[in-house]
């Protein structure tokens, strides 16, 4: 039937509709007005970034230039000074530059020439021959138009280098004030690029150099410049597109690229010194990231609110419909009630038949009356018939005595608990045929109006099969199918009680990892059904040796654990032990002949070892059986928990050192070798450290010892080959040639694949010269196995290197080791040079040594020269090398070219010819 709206209805639907525009237009306004102020916020923000990046960069580069001006001035200054340049003013000129240029030894050089363009003076990595630049044009300028300030060129191609450089050069005058010359300072862009890195930037963002005539210089977006850069292959920034005839105008504005329609805020400064500028460029899609996300979040939270307001009316209106709706329903309920009764009378004659079906008694007591109000259901399954007494005390007698008490406690709590349904169950004795049977109940409690429980209303069904496959199925899940024993489940929660138990009452707890010796070859031979016979014979005579309160499990295969618990002392554990041995050992019956098992056990006992989680008691115990196994079998081995916590703390030490080769956190120093019969420098040995970010420089000595022979030596060995490599090319790159001394683990020289893949690394450096690598081995490494590291060595020489044989002295020191193999050096360890200066031993053990090795071909190199005495002393032993302290502590590797340089042979290295052969 189409029911017709009321007035009344129209109207509240109108209200509703209403408020729901105006709370929509208010949520709308509200979101526009905040969004546009945080934008405008955040543009003045860009704004304000963007000038300060500018002036920041500005600063740095007129910082440089100011430093490189002030550099070419003093060598001016010096020029015009000493005009006339005789040898003494040559060397001082000359050794002005040189230190000037290690100020900007990132540059590529410094030079001064003479009025016609030739290099007369010249500094840096690459020294040419002969060098003219009187066709350049900055030096046709200053030739032309003589300053004296200084004047920055266009980006050049360097003819030295043939990278891309801007030259700083300034004129100085002779005598008379004519032209002499210019002083000259090539700086490559890369130097300007470290000014406009490190700063943090969006993906689109960038920080630029450009010169005058709009050429770039530097740029922190990697595609403005093209891989093969040049200078008249600089791609232009776009901004300086859009107007190529205007004057680059410094300050900020807004700019629109129309290749993307993408909108920058953009800086520009410029750098008057040396005719640059500098860009900044902050795109519209970095500076506004943060208002499109909070942008996104507040429509999304509108259209939440929005939504949930509407959703709110929607709800309010249906429960208004409801409350109207309600009204009518009541009065057809009204009319359905006697049809609901007759339906009552209808599904109480099926329950009656469905609780006959499936097997359900009902039943009412009555607390009151102390009446039983039972169907015949429930006799059936209580056995008992009409007759019997039909009272509280009848149906209490039925009850299995040891449930009694607790059944009437469970109905007691529930009465004080005010929880008005019960759900129970117990056990009954069958009057019919004296079964003890399992019942499970439920119902609820009627209630007195002073809340006392007056009836039980309930069901009941016999459960007794299903409780009885319930425990058959426990035990199998706790229990070894074959022995009957405790599985590892049982085990684990008897040793979880056991443990609070011992902790309580300050007991010893000793947990037996047993397992059978020579059990796998009984079952090949008479096969599974007599090894299982075996097993079960083994299980008995355990549990015949076991007390009340031990556990015996068995944990698969021939292998037992056995809980002994509430010990007092050691002796206790080692008699119980034994006796289990002993059974154990007792010869067996397997058809008809007399078998022998023996056992091997492991033993962990609480408290000394400390754990208190059963897995990790029983690990012990596995971990101590296999010990027991490996020295012998037939014997028992108690685990050492300090031996496992050290090896543990070597296995974190191993994984530390794994995360640190991966992190790059190693890196090599290098200590200096002289030759002491000339005094001058002779080479390098690498030395790895450890540069922890918590312990800071580690020395070998603190983290090398725990993984000398581990896997982790082959990588870590093969970084310091290759890591020592790549800076001996960069010391023949910068003009100086050296020997270079690599250690090798022993673990990594032994194995198979290691002249391969050390002629894979040497073939990764083609500019170094084998000849100047010498690899250093110690004595131990070649007792292992001298036929084989011998082989090595000598594949290894093919490609060139040498060998030494480090720490001689501190091992066996056979020269059955020394004469076999290809070594060309010997080093004498430190702890017999450090007291040459005063021990007489040490001084003969010394002298002994130089003279073994010269009378087998082999060069001498003495460690730990600690004073320029040790190596006076050394040379007039004839040795023909040293290293130490006195010399040089070890450094990294950009520190040696510096070092070398200073380098002067010592006046106590010299050697009187008598002495030295004396």
């Amino acid at each position: 039937m189409l029911r017709i709206p009321s007035r009344s209805d129209s109207r509240f639907v109108l209200f509703l509709c209403s408020t729901a525009l105006l709370v929509t237009a208010f949520a709308v306004f509200a979101t526009y007005g905040g969004l546009k102020e945080l934008r405008a916020r955040d543009m003045w923000r860009a704004e304000a970034n963007s000038k300060d990046l500018t002036k920041a960069i500005r600063q740095s580069t007129i910082n440089y230039i100011e430093k490189v001006e002030i550099s070419l001035n003093t060598i001016a200054y010096e020029i015009e000074k000493n005009i006339n340049i005789e040898k003494e003013e040559r060397q001082q000129i000359e050794h002005l530059i040189s230190n000037q240029f290690l100020i900007f030894k990132d540059n590529e050089s410094i030079s001064i020439t003479n009025n016609e363009g030739e290099i007369i003076f010249h500094e840096g990595l690459h020294t040419p021959p002969k060098f003219n630049i009187y066709d350049r044009e900055y030096f046709i300028n200053l030739k032309n138009n003589p300053k004296t300030v200084l004047v920055a060129s266009p980006v050049l191609i360097s003819r030295l280098s043939g990278k891309p450089v801007i030259i700083f050069s300034r004129a100085y005058t002779k005598a008379d004030g004519t032209f002499g010359g210019i002083v000259a300072m090539p700086v490559p862009t890369d130097r300007f690029q470290h000014l406009v890195s490190g700063y943090t930037l969006g993906k689109k963002d960038r920080l630029s150099l450009f010169s005058e005539d709009r050429s770039l210089i530097v740029s922190t977006d990697p595609t403005t410049i093209d891989a093969e850069a040049s200078p008249n292959n600089l791609t232009h920034p776009h901004p300086f597109n859009d107007h190529p005839d205007h004057i680059i105008q410094d300050g900020t504005h807004r700019h629109i690229d129309p290749s993307d329609n993408t909108t920058s805020i953009i800086t520009i400064a410029q750098i008057p010194s040396a005719n640059m500028h500098v860009l900044c460029e902050i795109s519209e899609d970095d500076y506004l990231s943060d208002w499109y996300n909070t942008r996104n979040l507040s429509l999304l939270f509108v259209g939440f609110f929005l939504s949930l307001f509407y959703l709110s009316l929607c709800v309010l209106y249906i429960f208004w419909r409801r409350q109207k709706e309600d009204a009518t329903r009541l009065r057809e309920s009204n009319e359905q009630t006697q049809t609901v009764l007759r339906t009552l009378r209808e599904s109480d004659n099926a329950l009656a038949a469905a609780c006959e079906v499936g097997g359900l008694g009902t039943f009412i007591l009555d607390l009151s009356t102390h009446t039983w109000i039972r169907s015949p259901e429930q006799e059936a399954i209580f056995g008992i018939d009409g007759q019997h007494p039909r009272t509280q005390d009848a149906w209490c007698t039925l009850i299995y005595p040891e449930d009694l008490g607790g059944l009437l406690d469970y109905f007691a709590e529930r009465e004080t608990s005010g929880d008005d349904e019960f759900d129970i169950q117990y056990r009954i004795v069958r009057p019919s045929d004296g079964a003890l049977r399992w019942i499970h109940g439920a119902g609820k409690l009627e209630r007195a109006e002073d809340l006392s429980v007056r009836r039980l209303i309930g069901a009941i069904k016999d459960i007794t099969e299903i409780k009885e496959n319930l425990d058959r199925t426990e035990h199998l899940a706790y229990h070894d199918s074959l022995t009957n024993l405790p599985n590892r489940l049982l085990l684990a929660d008897r040793m979880g009680q056991a443990l609070a138990l011992a902790v309580r009452r300050k007991d010893l707890l000793a947990v037996c990892y047993l397992d059978l010796d020579g059990f796998k070859p009984i079952n090949d031979t008479w096969g599974h059904s007599v090894g299982d016979a075996l097993l079960i014979e083994v299980a008995r005579r355990l549990q015949k040796n076991a007390r009340t309160e031990d556990t015996v499990a068995r944990l698969g295969g021939d292998e037992f654990v056995v809980l002994l618990c509430g010990l007092k002392s050691e002796a206790e554990v080692e008699q119980a032990v034994r006796r289990m041995m002993e059974s154990i050992a007792t010869p067996y019956c397997v058809d008809g002949r007399p078998v022998t098992l023996t056992m091997s056990m492991g033993i962990t006992t609480f408290p000394r070892d400390a754990e208190q989680e059963a897995d990790a008691l029983i690990r012990h115990a596995d971990q101590a059986m296999y010990e027991a196994k490996r020295q012998g079998r037939n014997r028992i081995h108690y685990f050492d928990a300090e031996k496992d916590r050290l090896h543990k703390e070597r296995q974190t030490h191993y994984n530390r050192m794994v995360a640190a080769l991966e992190a790059d956190e190693f890196q090599l120093h290098y200590q200096p070798t002289i030759d002491l019969a000339s005094g001058a420098f002779a080479g390098v040995e690498a030395l790895i450290r450890w540069r922890h970010p918590e312990r800071g420089l580690l020395l070998p000595g603190a983290f090398l010892p725990d993984i000398e022979d581990t896997e982790l030596t082959v990588p870590l060995g093969e970084w310091i080959l290759r890591e020592a490599l790549r800076q001996k090319q960069r010391w023949q790159d910068m003009g100086l040639s050296l020997t270079v001394g690599v250690n090798l683990f022993g673990y990594h020289l032994q194995q198979d694949s290691f002249v391969a893949r050390f002629a894979a690394i040497l073939a990764e450096f083609p500019g170094v010269r084998p000849e100047e690598v010498t690899l250093e081995i110690v004595e131990t490494t070649a007792m292992r196995d001298l036929a084989a590291i011998s082989e090595k060595m000598w594949d290894c020489k093919r490609f060139g290197v040498d060998f030494a044989l480090d720490d001689f002295g501190t091992g066996y020191s056979s020269l059955t080791y020394f004469r076999r193999l290809p070594v060309t050096h010997l080093k004498i360890d430190r702890s017999f040079v450090t007291d040459i200066l005063e021990n007489a031993q040490d001084q003969a053990m010394v002298q002994s040594i130089v003279a073994m090795s010269h009378a087998l071909g082999r060069k001498v190199v003495a460690e730990g020269a600690e004073t320029l005495a040790h190596c006076a002393a050394l040379g007039r032993y004839g040795c023909d090398f040293a290293q130490g302290f006195g010399i040089a502590r070890p450094m990294p590797g950009e520190d040696i070219l510096p070092w070398v340089r200073e380098w002067n042979r010592p006046e106590p290295l010299t050697i009187n010819p008598s002495e030295a052969s004396a």
